[in-house]
């Protein structure tokens, strides 16, 4: 109901009442009526008058609000969008650490595998280096047999250039001819076997001597070729690794830096929040008290408009039922509301039904304030 519109009914039920006072009530009698009458209507004017700039100075107020609550919301969206850009960001980089780490451990393993692998080898190495050794025992051996014979022969060399020399000394005592050959046959023939024997033993041990030399050799430049290998390979393996060990420290120092950052950056979106939230609570806290109080003065003057007029009419509308409503509870106050999808529409509906409240309040007193006259 357009409140003009209950205005000009107003003056329309006015004037009728002062044209029927004029002609049917007395004149003292109807000085005193249109005289309340003019009181009600000169409150009547002042009341709707006050409700009416208050009720301009709340919408004002709603409406500067909501403007600030939607530069908020925008400037909070931009931030929150910001900050998940840049967690986004760092996920993604860690991800990326996360898989170069995966990466080093495997190659770590696979190095670890060969290091196995070389030291199965190395185990292998040193029971060849084992066996040279006891063919060089061996060798050792053989060459003390060899030994042994060549002083052997040289006993038995000195023996016989000591029976030569007693023979020769017998001969010149028996003045025999030291020419004749049979008498050196039968002098020598068991010296010389024996000597003959000596020197084909001796040459058999130089044989197995030599050849055993010859072995041990070509297994020892083997053997020292294998080593010289292993040396490089193992060499190659603990700078590998220790390059692996340098890169790994690396990384895990750049991923240690990555999770402060995002750590830092989740404490600063913290802290943005709740201070955010603090902010809104307060605005909230006083736009609410307002809007109570706005509502709790139009209910004052509806019930007060009833008072007046039931004292001479009818009333035609019954306010007993309304109550202030209570649209900011302080003590049940959650901070994360805001952050909630459905907080807004249903924050957006708490302001449509002011409004209609607002109407309905002015279509009320209108009602009462209009109100015949017995």
């Amino acid at each position: 109901m357009d409140i003009n519109n209950n205005n000009d009914f107003f003056n329309y039920q006015a004037n009728e009442l002062e044209n029927y006072i004029s002609k049917n009530i007395p004149e003292i009698a109807r000085s005193e009526i249109l005289a309340g009458i003019n009181m009600l209507k000169f409150g009547y004017y002042n009341q709707m008058k006050l409700l009416k700039e208050k009720l301009n100075f709340y919408e004002i107020q709603l409406n500067s609000t909501d403007i600030r609550r939607e530069y908020e919301i925008k400037n909070l969206e931009e931030k929150n969008s910001t900050l998940e850009k840049t967690v986004k960001k760092h996920q993604e980089i860690i991800q990326s650490q996360k898989k170069t780490i995966s990466q080093i451990e495997t190659d770590l393993n696979e190095y670890k595998q060969k290091l196995m692998e070389y030291e199965v080898q190395t185990i292998q190495n040193n029971q060849i280096v084992n066996e040279l050794k006891n063919k060089i025992n061996e060798l050792d051996l053989s060459y003390s047999k060899y030994y042994t014979i060549e002083n052997q022969n040289k006993e038995i060399l000195d023996i016989l250039l000591d029976a030569r020399q007693n023979d020769y000394e017998e001969k010149q005592q028996e003045n025999l001819d030291e020419n004749d050959p049979e008498w050196l046959k039968r002098k020598y023939s068991s010296s010389l076997m024996i000597f003959r024997t000596m020197q084909k033993k001796m040459r058999e041990a130089t044989n197995e001597f030599n050849n055993k030399q010859l072995e041990f050799q070509k297994e020892n430049e083997n053997l020292n070729t294998r080593v010289k290998e292993l040396e490089l390979k193992i060499e190659q393996i603990q700078k590998e690794k220790w390059d692996l060990c340098a890169d790994l420290k690396s990384t895990n120092e750049y991923y240690q830096m990555a999770s402060d950052q995002l750590e830092k950056y989740q404490e600063s979106l913290e802290g943005f929040k709740y201070a955010l939230t603090d902010e809104y609570k307060r605005s909230m806290k006083e736009f609410y008290k307002e809007l109570n109080t706005c509502i709790e003065s139009l209910i004052k003057i509806v019930r007060y408009s009833q008072d007046v007029f039931n004292k001479k009419s009818k009333s035609m509308v019954d306010v007993s039922s309304l109550d202030m409503p209570i649209l900011f509870d302080e003590k049940n106050w959650n901070p994360n509301l805001i952050f909630k999808k459905d907080f807004w529409p249903a924050e957006t509906k708490k302001i449509r039904d002011l409004k209609a409240t607002y109407i309905d309040f002015k279509v009320k007193y209108n009602l009462i304030a209009l109100t015949d006259l017995d």
